[in-house]
């Protein structure tokens, strides 16, 4: 009786604790649904729209190509090359799959055996992995790092859910491969490749698949450059996978397994150098896309020229050490007083620039060092190698050649080594000086090679674009280009003489002066005198709007300064190609560009270059159908009128003839018709055709018989003009010239102004660096010169008076004039420099 008591208390107390359970449980429920509910409906608003996942922008450095896909530079450390999943090769996929997710192409975006698996691996503390589909993988890579695991882990599996509604698995498996960060800086199954094994993915074999597939889950700790253990553990695993899921054969799996581990970091290194102007795109970029710039897969292809681009570089390292060595050594750059054990350690941290090697000095015999070079390397430099050391003591003066090798180093001093042009080790030296080399295809801009300075990680100063130095006698045949175009001649007599100006006293270069002498010859000879006197008589008004139509800009010029006719006004080297590129193409302006095209991965090309372009043959076809419009017109005018009206037509056809020569005076006018040459627009025309022609000639005699005469014996041709250089003191030097194809300007000149000595002049400095560049760009090219114009003649003149020659006289040459301005014959019975000086010509 009293179980049975028992008994019916226990019933009633569990049945009313049920009935109080029950509706509290249902009310959990419930309110736990409506609380996942709220919180989905209220997550799914706030997941990403299939337009910001399907159209990730894929990160990857800027990288700038030459014209001919040699690659100069890349900024940006995040590397992410973009591949499609048609390029991807099956191998791999099944690779992912089988480590990652083996029901990838059988679940909806979330594996419920795998989020099983997950939660029973957490509740037991065994490592069953994390439950995450590729997808949820993909979803976490984008848009979820660094929030909490819980929230992440719902809004992988909202998003997965929602993606896979969305994509298809291919897409899905693209945004995998191209997002997902395989260690160190390598982002995407492309990157890693070539990070890697230096390989594009299709040339990727089995076990090296395995080993990239199977660092995923730890980049970094899987890496196999920090731990060969623990990748060659990893490799083995999707090994395993993947002949478990068939994927790969016994034979396969054996051999791949026993394969070394051969895993080295690789990096996509630079094929030239040209860091100057990779700097210039690299601010270029920055300023039309910002920080996107330089992780959003960018490509630039420039309009340098990789073989134009070495020239440069050797041109000027090999011009500027040669200068340096002439004038003597400074001295070892420091003196290690260390233990000679600890100096390998202390070179180490010592850069090598332009190909100067940092050595320290073990050992001096009589006429032999020994030094220990950074790397390791102990290297003997003979006497050869070390006579050109005499002492440094200004720019104009130095020491004896020394006797010894004692009287230049001693143990213990740091120095540097570099191979000579012929390939020999000798002792070097940072030349103190610098400059910079510019190269430009007159038609239409584009630069070629381009070289700011000695060494960018020595100075990233770029003097071609940012030195602004006096350009000496550089500035000279634009000022005889406008005396051609008002009332001068080749031939025309000016006095080289002294011109008093008050406290200004200018001289030649040399000291001397030669009296009247012809406007050519002066250019050739570089006289200054001739040059001043020029200037003073054309005036400011004429000189400086003149100065503008090759691109200089008027208004900085002073306009009370006659020493601007000798290059007194400061100018940028990138200003002096740019305005030499008129003469070398005829006489058309074109602006200085050097980014061809740019392109990205996610939308293909966004950039094209459209320069304005010299087209000598569309202003000749403009003109013939202008031309044949107007006489057409006038024909049929003539055609409709009656005799009465005769008067009508005769002023009709005279408006004909002065709208033909009024279109032939002003080509500038032609520059609007269309034409059929590859749609570019037209270079307009600033110079007349006779006048560059002229030109031409004047700086070809320049080559032929004035300071450019090395060029002429060392390369033979006849299509090549230019113009030295040197400004007071001998602080800066250049020299401009070209031909038809190619126009380049060299200068060269301190940092901090100062001269380079009283024996140096731009012959002996720009010019052979000139010279070796164009030597090498000019190899194997046919001459190119100019096309003789209509409206040019030649005869032969008298070289003293510049008239006319007479049939006998002996020392006539041939010149060159507008067929308007031939001089004429001397009159009967005048005397040149005798008192009736006056009847032969007008002298300044």
């Amino acid at each position: 009786m009293k179980l049975s008591l028992t008994s019916s208390v226990i019933r009633v107390s569990r049945n009313k604790l049920l009935r109080l359970i029950i509706p509290w449980a249902c009310v959990s429920i419930f309110g736990l649904l409506m609380l996942l509910s709220s919180g989905f409906l209220y997550l799914s608003t706030k997941l990403p729209s299939r337009e910001s996942y399907s159209n990730i922008r894929l990160e990857n450095p800027l990288r700038i190509f030459t014209r001919d896909g040699k690659l100069l530079a890349e900024f940006g450390s995040r590397r992410s090359d973009p591949i499609k999943y048609e390029d991807i090769p099956p191998l791999v996929v099944q690779a992912l799959i089988a480590s990652e997710d083996k029901r990838f192409y059988e679940h909806g975006g979330v594996d419920s055996l795998g989020l099983l698996r997950s939660v029973v691996g957490i509740i037991t503390g065994r490592d069953w992995g994390g439950g995450s589909t590729l997808t949820m993988q993909v979803t976490k890579n984008f848009f979820f790092q660094g929030e909490s695991a819980y929230s992440r882990k719902f809004k992988e599996i909202l998003l997965a859910l929602k993606m896979e509604r969305e994509l298809t698995k291919e897409e899905i498996l693209e945004l995998y491969f191209n997002r997902t960060f395989f260690g160190i800086s390598a982002y995407g199954i492309k990157a890693a490749a070539r990070q890697y094994y230096d390989k594009e993915v299709q040339d990727l074999v089995l076990e090296e698949v395995a080993t990239l597939i199977g660092l995923l889950p730890r980049p970094n700790a899987y890496n196999p450059l920090q731990s060969r253990e623990l990748a060659k553990g990893e490799r083995s695993r999707v090994l395993i996978r993947m002949r478990d899921q068939s994927y790969i054969t016994e034979d396969e799996f054996e051999l791949a397994m026993n394969s070394p581990q051969s895993a080295h970091r690789y990096g996509r290194q630079p094929e030239l150098s040209a860091p100057y102007l990779a700097e210039l795109v690299r601010q270029d970029m920055m300023n039309r896309f910002g920080e996107l710039a330089l992780t959003d897969s960018y490509e630039v292809i420039t309009t340098i020229d990789s073989t134009m681009q070495i020239a440069a570089n050797a041109a000027l390292e090999q011009g500027l050490e040669s200068y340096d060595q002439r004038h003597g050594y400074r001295g070892p750059e420091a003196h290690f007083e260390s233990q000679p054990e600890l100096w390998e350690v202390e070179l180490d941290d010592i850069t090598t620039i332009a190909g100067q090697i940092p050595a320290v000095v073990t050992a001096v015999t009589e006429q032999n060092v020994e030094v220990l070079m950074k790397g390791g390397e102990i290297l003997k430099l003979n006497w050869e190698g070390l006579r050109w050391a005499k002492r440094f003591i200004t720019p104009s003066s130095w020491g004896s050649t020394p006797r010894n090798a004692a009287e230049i180093l001693r143990t213990g001093d740091q120095v540097r080594v570099m191979k000579n042009i012929e390939g020999n080790w000798q002792l070097g030296q940072i030349p103190a000086v610098n400059g910079a080399l510019v190269s430009m295809d007159p038609d239409n801009g584009a630069l070629l090679a381009l070289t700011g300075g000695y060494d960018f990680s020595h100075s990233s100063f770029n003097r071609a674009t940012q030195a602004r130095r006096q350009p000496g006698s550089n500035i000279k045949p634009f000022l005889y280009s406008a005396a051609l175009d008002n009332g001068y001649t080749a031939a025309s007599l000016i006095n080289d003489a002294p011109l008093p100006r008050s406290d200004y006293r200018p001289s030649n270069f040399e000291g001397s002066f030669m009296g009247p002498i012809r406007l050519k010859y002066a250019l050739a000879q570089s006289k200054n005198l001739v040059s001043l006197r020029l200037y003073d008589t054309l005036g400011a008004d004429v000189v400086l709007p003149y100065f503008s139509k090759f691109g200089f800009k008027q208004e900085e010029f002073p306009r009370n300064d006659l020493t601007i006719a000798i290059g007194s006004h400061v100018m940028y080297p990138l200003e002096v190609v740019t305005g030499y590129s008129v003469f070398a193409n005829g006489g058309y302006k074109v602006e200085p560009w050097y980014i061809q095209r740019i392109t990205n991965f996610n939308d293909g090309v966004v950039f094209e270059a459209h320069p304005a372009t010299v087209c000598e043959d569309c202003e000749v076809k403009a003109l013939d159908s202008a031309n044949a419009a107007l006489e057409a017109q006038a024909a049929l005018a003539s055609s409709s009128q009656t005799l009465t009206n005769q008067t009508t037509v005769t002023s009709t056809n005279n408006e004909t003839a002065n709208t033909k020569a009024s279109a032939a005076e002003n080509p500038l006018l032609l520059t609007e018709i269309d034409t059929d040459t590859n749609s570019l627009p037209l270079a307009p025309r600033v110079l007349d055709a006779r006048t560059a022609y002229l030109m031409n000639s004047i700086l070809r005699s320049v080559i032929t018989d004035g300071s450019g005469r090395p060029i002429s014996r060392a390369l033979n041709r006849q299509d090549l003009g230019g113009k030295t250089g040197t400004t007071n003191d001998n602080n800066d030097l250049w020299f401009s010239g070209f031909n038809k194809e190619i126009v380049t300007t060299v200068y060269v000149g301190y940092d901090e102004p100062e001269g380079l000595g009283r024996s140096e002049q731009a012959a002996t400095v720009a010019l052979p660096i000139w010279l070796k560049y164009m030597e090498k760009v000019l190899q194997n090219r046919p001459e190119s010169t100019m096309p003789q114009p209509d409206g040019i003649v030649t005869v032969r003149i008298n070289p003293e008076t510049g008239l006319r020659a007479n049939p006998d006289d002996p020392e006539a040459i041939f010149e060159v004039f507008k067929e308007e301005t031939v001089p004429p014959y001397p009159a009967e019975g005048t005397m040149f420099k005798g008192q009736e000086l006056d009847k032969v010509v007008d002298i300044f």
